[in-house]
């Protein structure tokens, strides 16, 4: 749902931005030009672009969701494929 929201916004103008305040990792993958991810409640100034997310993450925003089903996902109920970390996943 919120992706749908952030296409609609995208596509209403071309001067649009989107600012998604939410914890949640998979959230990440919708992080482009003009898409930001507001991850910390406690300090929503900081928002993570394409470039914080890499650094964080190790893998880029498009490759979210594929990183995650490798590694598992705890709050998303997603065990992960057995002996592969996240330093695997990456590359």
């Amino acid at each position: 749902l919120i992706h749908t929201y952030t296409e609609a916004a995208l596509n209403s103008s071309p001067d649009s931005t989107v600012h998604v305040f939410s914890s949640d990792k998979d959230l990440l993958q919708l992080v482009r030009p003009r898409v930001w991810v507001h991850r910390d409640p406690s300090n929503p100034g900081v928002a993570m672009d394409e470039a914080s997310v890499e650094a964080r993450m190790q893998v880029k925003p498009c490759q979210i969701a594929d990183f995650l089903a490798l590694v598992g996902d705890s709050s998303d109920n997603i065990p992960g494929v057995p002996t592969v970390g996240s330093k695997r996943a990456a590359t």
